[in-house]
C-alpha cells in the first residue's frame, strides 16, 4: 500500500481511497470490483480495521517495475445506493421499515445491530418513490432522529443503528487520549496533537403544527424549548404526525438536531481508531474545560507508505494522521435532514381496488384504495394502498355531494405538497376498457350523470342533458323508485304537451286545496273501476254541455238533501224499468204544463189519503168514457154505459134532480 485517505461520519457512508503498488501490470479489475476488502492501519497501541466493498479501481501510474492502482473501499450499505425502486410500506415503524429494506438488499442480520429506545410510531402509509434504498432509509431515519455508524473489528464490520446517547460505545482500545503538542520527533504514544472548541448561536426553540382530518378541531401543535424567555424559534408545517403528543416529541428531536453541533470540537490525532459514533476522552489539555468525554461525529484519515514503491520511495518514512470533529458526549446527536424527500410532481392516475367480489370498497369517510401503476408489489386488492380521501365538489357536515369511485375505475391522484405519503383522489378518467356512457364524438352534445346498479350492473340511474340545437332535452331515468320531496311550493310550466304513463297504481295525497284548470278539452278513460270520495262539499261547473254515459249500473247515494236545478228542459229516458223509493214526502212543482205518458198500465197505490187538485178542471178519460170536474163545481160523467153498484145504499141529492 502506498497511501490511504478516508472520510467517515455518523449517518454517512465511509469512503477510503488507497493506492496499491503491484508488479501485475494487467490486473483483472473484475477480480477486485465488488469484492470484500479489509484495510488495516497499524497503530501504536492497537490496529484500526476497515471492512467494506471495493466500489472502484483505476490505474494511476506505472514504471518498469510496478503499476499503481487506486481502489475505493465503501461499506456494504453503499450498495443500497445502486438499488432504486418505488414501493409502499403500511402499518410499519421506521425501524421495521429499515430492517426490511436491509434484508431485501441482502445485508445479513448478523451485520446489523438495531438498538432504538425512543417511541417510533407505526406509519399508516410510507412510500419509497423513485429513490434509492439508501436515500429512502436515510431520510426516514433523519426524520425520526435515528443515527447509524459502523463498528469495525478484525473479523468484520457491523452497522449499528440507534437513537440514544447510550448507543455510542467507547472507541476501540481507547480510554483516554492525552493532549500533546506535536513535536519534530516520531510519536511514541497515541495522542491528540491539536484540539479546539467552537460555539455558535443556534435556534433554541422549535414549533410544529399539523392537521388530522379525523380530529379537525384538535390543535396538533407541538413545541420544544431549550431555555425559557424570548427565543429564536423555528416553525414548520406540516409536521408529519397525527397527534399532539407525537408533535411534541418530534419538535424535541428537531430542536436537538439544530443544536447538536452548537458546541463542537476539532482536532488532530495519530490514533486511527477515533471513528464516528464512538466516544473518547481527552485529558491533559492546558485549558481545563476542553478536557472531557466527546462523541466523534466525523473523521478524515491520511496515511502514506512511500517505501511500497520500491526504489522510487526508498528512504521515505511512513506517516499517518487523522482530523476529527466531535461534540460533548452528553449532547443527544440527531442527524441533519439532508436527504431530500422525493416529490410527486403533478397528477398521476391509479386503478381503484378492493376485495375480490366487491364492486364498491369504501370506509366511513368515503375513502378508497388504489393500485398505482408504478407499484410492482401490490396485489390489486384492498391491501394495495392506504385509505385515500376523495375530493368532492361539496363536502359539508352531513350535506354535500358523494360520488364514490368504484373498483376498476382509473382515478386521478394528486399529492399534498408533492408528498407521496399524502395522496388525494381528485377525479376519474375513462380508458379503453371503461369507455364513456355514450359513443363519441357522435353524441358529443350529451352531458350525463349515469350510475350503474350494484352488484351485477344491468341497470342505471341517470340525469342526462341533450344540447343539440332543436333537440334539447333533460332526461331522468330511475332504475327502480323515484322520490321527489318538496318542502314548500313546486311550480311546473310545460310549453307543449305532457304525457304521464303509470304502469301500476298512482296515489296522490293533497293536504290542502287543489285547483285544476283545463283550457280546452279533458278526456279521462278508466279501464277498470273508479272510486271518488269527497269529504266535504263538491261543486262541478260545466259551462257547456255535459254527457255522461254509464255502460252498466249507476248508483247515487246522498246522505242528506239533494237539489237539482235545470235552467231549461230535463229529459230522462229509461230503457227498462224505473223504481223510485222515497222514505218520506214527495213534492213536484211544475211552472207550466206537466205530461205523463204510460204505454201500458200505471198503478197508483196510496196507503192513506189521496188528494188531487186542479185550478180549472180535471178530466179522466178512458176510451169513450169521460169524467170531467170543473172549477165551478160542475161534474160531467159520460159513457156509452154507466153502471153504479154499491154493496149498500146509493144516495143522489141535488137542488134539482133530472132523469131522462
Amino acid at each position: 500500500m502506498v497511501s490511504v485517505a478516508g472520510t467517515e461520519a455518523i449517518s454517512g457512508l465511509f469512503r477510503f481511497e488507497f493506492e496499491l503498488a503491484s508488479p501485475d501490470h494487467d490486473l483483472d479489475y473484475q477480480s477486485v470490483l465488488g469484492k470484500k476488502g479489509h484495510l488495516t492501519i497499524k497503530g501504536l497501541d492497537a490496529d484500526r480495521h476497515v471492512h467494506g466493498l471495493v466500489s472502484r479501481i483505476e490505474e494511476v501510474g506505472r514504471n518498469e517495475d510496478l503499476s499503481r492502482y487506486r481502489l475505493t473501499l465503501v461499506p456494504s450499505l453503499w450498495v443500497l445506493g445502486l438499488r432504486q425502486t418505488s414501493r409502499i410500506f403500511q402499518d410499519m415503524s421506521v425501524p421495521e421499515i429499515v430492517k426490511k429494506v436491509l434484508k431485501d438488499a441482502g445485508i445479513p442480520s448478523s451485520e446489523v445491530e438495531l438498538s432504538v429506545h425512543g417511541d417510533h410510531p407505526k406509519w399508516e402509509y410510507c412510500v419509497q418513490y423513485r429513490e434509492s434504498d439508501l436515500a429512502f432509509v436515510s431520510r426516514l431515519m433523519e426524520q425520526e432522529g435515528i443515527f447509524y455508524f459502523f463498528k469495525h473489528t478484525a473479523s468484520g464490520a457491523v452497522l449499528r443503528i440507534g437513537d440514544d446517547p447510550s448507543d455510542h460505545p467507547v472507541a476501540p482500545d481507547v480510554t483516554k487520549l492525552p493532549f500533546r503538542v506535536a513535536g519534530g520527533m516520531a510519536a511514541s504514544e497515541e495522542t491528540v496533537t491539536r484540539y479546539s472548541l467552537s460555539e455558535e448561536v443556534r435556534p433554541d426553540a422549535f414549533a410544529l403544527k399539523d392537521y388530522n382530518f379525523k380530529t379537525p378541531a384538535v390543535d396538533l401543535s407541538g413545541s420544544a424549548k431549550d431555555k425559557p424567555g424570548l427565543t429564536t424559534e423555528v416553525f414548520d408545517f406540516p409536521g408529519e404526525y397525527d397527534s399532539a403528543s407525537e408533535g411534541t416529541a418530534l419538535a424535541k428531536i428537531r430542536l436537538q438536531e439544530l443544536r447538536a453541533m452548537r458546541r463542537q470540537g476539532t482536532g488532530e490525532t495519530n490514533c486511527a481508531r477515533l471513528t464516528p459514533g464512538h466516544t473518547f476522552e481527552i485529558g491533559g489539555h492546558p485549558r481545563k474545560d476542553y478536557n472531557g468525554k466527546y462523541l466523534i461525529v466525523g473523521a478524515q484519515h491520511h496515511g502514506s507508505q512511500p517505501q511500497a514503491l520500491g526504489r522510487e520511495g526508498a528512504g521515505s518514512a511512513s506517516s499517518y494522521s487523522s482530523s476529527f470533529t466531535c461534540i460533548p458526549a452528553d449532547v443527544p446527536y440527531r442527524p441533519p435532514r439532508i436527504t431530500p424527500r422525493p416529490m410527486a410532481q403533478g397528477a398521476q392516475t391509479a386503478v381503484v381496488v378492493g376485495p375480490s367480489g366487491e364492486e364498491i370498497h369504501t370506509d366511513e369517510h368515503g375513502r378508497i384504495k388504489v393500485q398505482f401503476h408504478w407499484d410492482r408489489e401490490g396485489k390489486k386488492d384492498e391491501n394495495s394502498s392506504c385509505w385515500i380521501r376523495v375530493a368532492q365538489p361539496w363536502a359539508g357536515p352531513k350535506w354535500g355531494s358523494m360520488f364514490i369511485p368504484r373498483i376498476g375505475w382509473e382515478v386521478v391522484v394528486e399529492f399534498m405538497d408533492g408528498d407521496p405519503d399524502q395522496p388525494l383522489v381528485t377525479g376519474s378518467v375513462y380508458h379503453a376498457d371503461n369507455p364513456p356512457p355514450y359513443s363519441l364524438p357522435g353524441e358529443k352534445t350529451k352531458s350525463t350523470i349515469k350510475s350503474n346498479s350494484s352488484k351485477g350492473g344491468d341497470g342505471s340511474n341517470e340525469l342526462r342533458f341533450e344540447d343539440a340545437k332543436g333537440s334539447e332535452e333533460i332526461f331522468i331515468h330511475a332504475q327502480k323508485d323515484l322520490h321527489i320531496d318538496v318542502e314548500n311550493d313546486e311550480g311546473d310550466t310545460i310549453g307543449g304537451n305532457r304525457t304521464v304513463t303509470v304502469a301500476k297504481d298512482e296515489s296522490v295525497t293533497i293536504d290542502g286545496n287543489r285547483t285544476e284548470k283545463v283550457a280546452k278539452n279533458e278526456t279521462i278513460t278508466v279501464d277498470g273501476a273508479r272510486a271518488e270520495t269527497v269529504a266535504k262539499d263538491e261543486t262541478i261547473q260545466v259551462d257547456g254541455a255535459r254527457t255522461m254515459t254509464v255502460a252498466k249500473d249507476e248508483s247515487l247515494k246522498v246522505g242528506e238533501n239533494r237539489t237539482l236545478n235545470i235552467s231549461k228542459e230535463d229529459k230522462v229516458s229509461v230503457g227498462d224499468s224505473r223504481s223510485v223509493a222515497i222514505g218520506k214526502d214527495l213534492s213536484h212543482q211544475v211552472g207550466a204544463n206537466a205530461q205523463y205518458q204510460v204505454t201500458k198500465s200505471q198503478v197508483l197505490d196510496v196507503g192513506q189519503s189521496f188528494s188531487l187538485s186542479a185550478g180549472k178542471e180535471i178530466v179522466f178519460k178512458v176510451g169513450g168514457a169521460e169524467l170531467i170536474m170543473k172549477s165551478d163545481g160542475a161534474i160531467q160523467l159520460k159513457g156509452s154505459k154507466i153502471n153504479l153498484k154499491a154493496d149498500g145504499a146509493i144516495s143522489i141529492k141535488g137542488s134539482k134532480v133530472e132523469s131522462n
